[in-house]
């Protein structure tokens, strides 16, 4: 387009624009829940939950390669939990693992776990999260049985 001055001089411009692209950093939150909580000493069964949402506002994907349990280990390969793991923005990766938790009255487990990716740019992502189970204090009990191998006496 051509414009003009008010005298019908030809006149032009121009102008250059530079646009930066900003790389915005993944996030990502872990939840780690036990099912039960409480286990009767000396122990028991508890199923371990871990959830991994991507929490990036820029858009982009997260693969998990490490799922580490800092008590019961590398989660992969263990219960339903696998890595890598690739999870899209807003979206949760779900597994979980079943562990026997012992030890007298009273005392507690509390284990963490660590969930550690990257985005799609190489960025490092990672977040952890605990849970607890406590050992119950359970009552004895005992059973006592009287016999004798005479039915009368005189």
């Amino acid at each position: 387009m051509l414009f003009r001055s008010d005298e019908g001089n030809p006149v032009s411009d121009d102008d250059d624009a530079t646009v930066t692209v900003d790389d915005v950093q993944p996030a990502m939150t872990t939840v780690k829940t036990a099912n039960p909580t409480n286990v009767p000493e000396p122990g028991g069964d508890v199923t371990f939950t871990v959830e991994l949402t991507n929490d990036s506002v820029a858009g982009d994907p997260i693969t998990i390669d490490s799922l580490v349990d800092d008590i019961h280990g590398d989660l992969n390969g263990q219960g339903d939990c696998a890595v890598p793991q690739t999870i899209q923005p807003g979206d949760t990766y779900t597994c979980s693992f079943t562990a026997f938790v012992a030890g007298n009255a009273g005392d507690t487990e509390t284990d963490t776990v660590i969930g550690s990716g990257t985005d799609d740019e190489g960025n490092p992502v990672s977040d952890d999260d605990t849970a607890t189970v406590t050992v119950d204090d359970v009552d004895p009990a005992m059973t006592t049985v009287k016999t004798t191998d005479r039915k009368s006496v005189v």
